[in-house]
């Protein structure tokens, strides 16, 4: 994408995809696509995703770092930054799906609770792969 900058927010926001341009528009990159978002849109956008995003990025990190040597799904479950995640509600949900993309596998019950559904058969339980295709799936058909 030639004459893109990183928006210099935070180091997560390339990560979830966006990217700005010099000509005040903003990029949405998925998959091998790219979109350019108008300056409007851009500003709806900020508003309303990047608190959300910030705010799930610091609490991520914070999460992890508190748990990092922690086996017990109950005790990394019941730990503060991970029931603030929860607490964002479903607008976190995209952002907890692309932590499960990049490896983070403990996240289905997360899920679970912020969208009201479990689209995970019991057989899959503790599958990772498996979990995040059936959450990908859902979120697909939705």
């Amino acid at each position: 994408m030639t004459g893109a900058a990183t928006v210099a927010i935070d180091s997560s926001t390339e990560r979830y995809g966006w990217r700005a341009s010099a000509s005040s528009s903003l990029n949405y990159r998925q998959g091998a696509g790219s979109v350019a978002v108008p300056s409007a849109v851009m500003a709806n956008i900020v508003l309303h995703r990047m608190p959300v995003m910030i705010a799930f990025g610091s609490k991520l990190r914070e999460w992890r770092d508190a748990t990092a040597f922690v086996s017990d799904i109950d005790k990394t479950q019941s730990h503060q930054a991970y029931k603030s995640i929860v607490s964002m509600g479903p607008e976190v949900a995209p952002f907890i799906l692309d932590d499960m993309r990049s490896g983070g596998c403990g996240w289905s019950v997360a899920l679970t609770e912020v969208t009201g559904h479990d689209p995970v058969p019991a057989e899959d339980a503790g599958d990772c792969g498996a979990i995040l295709r059936h959450w990908l799936s859902w979120f697909e058909n939705q």
